[in-house]
């Protein structure tokens, strides 16, 4: 008997692929570096049982690289984006409390 599926949140993939998409969009030689990452967010996803603490180190991660690379953070949304994709798969898991940004 096989384990049933894991259920994964479909909202936050659609975000992540919006995230990818403002990334790769500028066609930069080194996307690649920037898809391994959002890969890996992709993963966590899609495992139906994400862990938190990795989400937000890989899109730390993804926020350091894009910095490096000379990619405007502010132009492409990419950290306001990212704390809302963190903060729908805290909510989802029921672990969301807001602060005082959020109320």
């Amino acid at each position: 008997m096989h384990p049933p599926h894991p259920v994964w949140d479909e909202q936050a993939l659609r975000m992540l692929a919006r995230i990818e998409q403002a990334i790769v969009r500028p066609q930069l030689d080194n996307q690649g570096q920037f898809i391994a990452i959002t890969n890996a967010i992709e993963v966590q996803i899609e495992s139906g049982d994400p862990v938190f603490p990795t989400v937000a180190l890989l899109g730390d991660a993804l926020l350091t690289l894009a910095d490096a690379r000379g990619i405007d953070l502010k132009k492409l949304r990419l950290p306001q984006q990212l704390h809302a994709l963190i903060d729908r798969l805290l909510a989802s898991a029921g672990l969301w409390i807001p602060s005082p940004s959020h109320e």
